[in-house]
């Protein structure tokens, strides 16, 4: 979604005073700073998880998928 369909979104759910802020390319950042947090350790226990738990591995696709 773009940001104004976004914005447009959160109006029709009633929310009032919606303001809409690009940070996409703040991202990769997020991303990388997850990566650290987590280590080696916590990055395999998390693909292990990602790898038998359909349902999550959808949720992190649909998510992957709305940020793109």
């Amino acid at each position: 979604m773009t940001l104004g369909e976004w914005k447009e979104f959160f109006e029709k759910m009633e929310m009032v005073d919606v303001k809409s802020v690009d940070f996409s390319e703040t991202i990769p950042d997020m991303e990388e700073a997850m990566k650290k947090e987590l280590g080696l350790k916590g990055m395999i226990k998390m693909g292990y998880k990602l790898l038998f738990r359909s349902d999550l591995h959808k949720a992190m696709c649909e998510y992957r998928e709305i940020l793109e």
